[in-house]
């Protein structure tokens, strides 16, 4: 969950590793024979020791597909310090297998995307201090259970004060962060119609750190947003706290994380595996990667918004001005009626561009913007700048 930053010397980063592995999630029987075992429940790793690399602070990169970006809209910004490595014992091993059990009846489908990658692996600690992009102000909808879990990548901490709460709160906190696992490459959260739904719980926290709206950083903490703010009714959905807008939910944001289709499931693992490319420089791989993710899903904005960062960060790649203006065209088509998201977002295709010193390419792009967004002074302070530059 969330927490403001609680530095201490105590923080433990690397710890070693033991472990139980147990049989892929989806591998369980479904007969009613083993419906009355414990062995239906997904069957996880239960580890002691050393995660891959979680982020240790709001600028680390992270095991999850992080680009390494400032501009990744879909990367959630959240990092984790954790200390006090703790043995599994039967008993919380079972609580456990039993929360799962209770989330894969009521949400099959997100249980299945969250295990799309990787089976889940759990540690467990003393106490866990999670920070996310922006620090406090960048989190919506605070809630009790900060401190209790925090997944990411294919693991998944949770802390003594977890197994030390009410069963609903724990439920609540897993839930929270199963959707985080479900949705960690933007499938849902970047989604259009999620994020016209987010945006009136957006909105309140987007003021606290409006000073951040220029900067190519921004979107990061937007990404976070979307991302908090999606988990966050997904638990309250889950624990039958509806948020308003709940037939709006159940209508369009509802098929995609709750019954995920074969496609969703194949892009999600697609741009999973070009973010990763990406973050390893490798641009040919991840364009291709990232070119197969649009046939399989032609309508998810996010994937274009990456071929356009693609195009405009790699002069050295046969791709041209034209791919820029194609791409940040198609996800400005999809992104209809979410304005911020996508102003964001093409900020940082311009700020790419002037970072490569190519004035005249973001002039060409610039033109239109401060056309269509004459309320956003931003565009036209750097169509200013780009001018300056050229003389």
């Amino acid at each position: 969950m969330r927490l403001s930053p609680l530095l201490s010397s105590a923080l433990v980063v690397l710890f070693g590793c033991a472990h139980f592995v147990f049989a892929h999630p989806l591998a369980a029987a479904d007969s009613a024979q083993a419906a009355a075992q414990v062995t239906v429940v997904p069957r996880y790793g239960f580890k002691e020791g050393q995660p891959p690399s979680l982020g240790v602070d709001s600028d680390s990169s992270s095991a999850s597909g992080n680009t390494g970006l400032a501009d990744d809209p879909s990367d959630a910004g959240r990092r984790v310090r954790f200390s006090g490595n703790l043995v599994w014992s039967e008993d919380k091993i079972g609580k456990v297998h039993d929360l799962v059990l209770r989330l894969k009846n009521s949400a099959p489908g997100l249980l299945k995307l969250a295990n799309a990658r990787a089976p889940i692996k759990f540690y467990l600690y003393e106490k866990l201090d999670i920070v996310t992009a922006g620090g406090a102000a960048a989190v919506p909808n605070p809630s009790d259970d900060q401190g209790l879990a925090f997944g990411k990548g294919d693991c998944l901490l949770l802390s003594r004060k977890f197994f030390a709460s009410k069963a609903d709160l724990q439920f609540h906190a897993l839930v929270h962060e199963f959707t985080h696992l479900a949705d960690q490459d933007g499938l849902v959260s970047t989604n259009p119609a999620w994020v016209r739904l987010a945006r009136p719980y957006i909105d309140p926290t987007a003021k606290e750190y409006s000073s951040n709206f220029g900067s190519e950083r921004w979107p990061k903490y937007y990404g976070n947003a979307l991302s908090e703010s999606l988990a966050a009714y997904v638990a309250d959905y889950e624990c039958a706290k509806f948020y308003p807008c709940k037939k709006s939910f159940d209508d369009t944001v509802a098929p995609l994380l709750f019954n995920p289709g074969q496609s969703d499931i194949e892009w999600a693992l697609l741009v999973f595996a070009a973010r990763e490319k990406l973050a390893a420089g490798a641009f040919d791989d991840a364009r291709i990667k990232f070119d197969r993710a649009t046939q399989l899903l032609a309508d998810q904005p996010v994937t274009y918004y990456y071929l356009a960062l693609i195009s405009a960060k790699s002069a050295n790649l046969q791709n041209t001005l034209t791919d820029v203006q194609e791409f940040t065209e198609k996800f400005t088509d999809l992104n209809c009626g979410t304005e911020s998201f996508e102003i964001a977002a093409l900020k940082n295709v311009v700020n790419l561009l002037i970072g490569a010193k190519r004035y005249e390419d973001a002039l060409i792009l610039l033109e239109p913007l401060v056309v269509k967004f004459p309320k956003e002074p931003w565009f036209s302070d750097r169509r200013t700048f780009c001018n300056l530059q050229l003389k």
